[in-house]
Formats: C-alpha cells, sequence, structure tokens
C-alpha cells in the first residue's frame, strides 16, 4: 500500500493498434525458408517483430527476407 507515502503512480499505454487488409498480412508460416533462419519464433509486435537469427544462418536470412 502507497498511501500516505507521497507517491504518483501514472499509468499509461500507447499499443497503436491499427486495422490492416488481411491481404496485407504476411504468415511466417507461409515462408518455411526463412522460418528455418530462426532460433526463437518471432517475437514483439505485429508490425515490429523481432527476429533471433541463427549466426550461422545470418547470411540465408538476409538473402531470403530481401526475396519476400
Amino acid at each position: 500500500m502507497i498511501s500516505g507515502t507521497n507517491t504518483t503512480v501514472i499509468i499509461t499505454a500507447d499499443h497503436g493498434l491499427i486495422d490492416i487488409p488481411s491481404a496485407n498480412v504476411i504468415f511466417l508460416e507461409d515462408h518455411p525458408e526463412l522460418q528455418d533462419t530462426l532460433t526463437l519464433p518471432l517475437c514483439g509486435q505485429s508490425r515490429t517483430a523481432y527476429c533471433y537469427v541463427h549466426p550461422a544462418k545470418a547470411k540465408k536470412f538476409e538473402n531470403t527476407s530481401k526475396k519476400n
């Protein structure tokens, strides 16, 4: 409990969620050659997904992602 502690609590969120046409959605499952280069599934947000690339497959990731 923080009552009486002269504490201010500020809660905020900005998720920036927007609708996009389904034709613009890219599913990783449709790109197994790209999926093969990752050490973890995509994470983060759908607009800014993080790609954890296997170090030995970095060049393949670069080449494959340019094609997609």
